[in-house]
């Protein structure tokens, strides 16, 4: 692992190994309890975009080598670059490839940070599931991986009854006829196929469009791993799950607009970078914007 590879590893994953929990602010900044110093008791406020931190105390800022190099100095360990490179690399396991983000795609960081979850259950509201299932997505297949959810706003301190989806990092994608949203670090999600071992991927934007693709297949789960985005910014997220895996193919399940051709395009690229090969599926749903449009086209919805 190089100096370069480490600083992009996402700073979120550091703090995750560190058992150190985010706690999210307004303008997409996180902010997470300082894993150095004699008390611990200062704050770093992370900037997922750059992928930098910054001490709002002493305005100290740094990348991910020099928060690794403060870490171990504080452990009383050798706490030099080779040093830290050599932590990560046992940590991480593996030299991770980035996956670049396309220019000007939508960032809904801001308006997040405004909610959390102040409750969840198992999916019970009956406006709830008929939301679902006007989706098309039918309840039978929906319970096991949808939750339901009751969200605060911070400011208004209105509270939403939604569907909820948790990610990798904890967060939960909200739903309902009204409003879309996340509470917590937005993260992508990722659900196991049947295989121990499978040979595919498949990526989608949404938790709806894998839930149609499994109500297509009458509720049968798929044999290959499935990766949800839940937010077009999660795609940087992609490479740590991807790389060294053992892939040969990964099918893309992303929206017929700018910003999905942006996404699809960047996928191809990358694949080819990891010898796998790329399947994008959004012919099979043209001329509609996405696999649930197309499911819901059926019934004339």
């Amino acid at each position: 692992m190089d100096i370069q590879h480490a600083n992009a590893i996402p700073l979120c994953v550091i703090f995750k190994i560190l058992n150190i929990p985010p706690e999210p602010i307004n303008n997409g900044f996180i902010l997470y309890d300082a894993p150095f110093g004699e008390e611990r008791l200062s704050k770093l406020v992370i900037n997922p975009k750059t992928n930098k931190w910054i001490d709002p105390n002493t305005n100290i800022q740094g990348n991910v080598i020099l928060l690794v190099c403060n870490y171990l100095k504080s452990q009383h360990v050798n706490y030099g670059v080779h040093d830290a490179l050599r932590w990560l690399q046992n940590m991480i396991g593996v030299n991770t490839p980035v996956i670049p983000i396309p220019e000007n795609l939508p960032d809904y960081t801001q308006e997040d940070s405004k909610y959390f979850v102040r409750e969840r259950t198992y999916l019970s509201n009956p406006i709830l599931i008929r939301y679902v299932e006007e989706r098309g997505i039918p309840f039978r297949y929906a319970r096991f991986i949808l939750q339901q959810v009751k969200v605060q706003h911070k400011e208004s301190k209105k509270i939403i009854d939604a569907i909820g989806f948790e990610n990798e990092d904890g967060g939960i994608v909200f739903r309902n006829p009204l409003i879309k949203g996340h509470a917590g670090t937005r993260h992508i999600s990722f659900v196991r196929g049947n295989l121990p071992k499978p040979e595919g991927l498949n990526i989608f934007l949404s938790i709806f469009d894998y839930l149609t693709a499994i109500t297509y297949r009458d509720g049968k789960a798929f044999n290959e791993n499935s990766i949800i985005l839940n937010s077009y910014d999660c795609y940087k997220w992609l490479a740590s799950y991807i790389h060294d895996y053992g892939y040969e193919y990964i099918c893309t399940w992303f929206d017929n607009n700018d910003a999905g051709e942006k996404l699809t395009t960047s996928m191809s690229t990358y694949c080819k970078t990891e010898r796998i090969r790329h399947q994008p599926m959004n012919d099979t749903y043209e001329p509609y914007r996405d696999l649930n449009e197309k499911y819901l086209s059926r019934f004339n919805i």
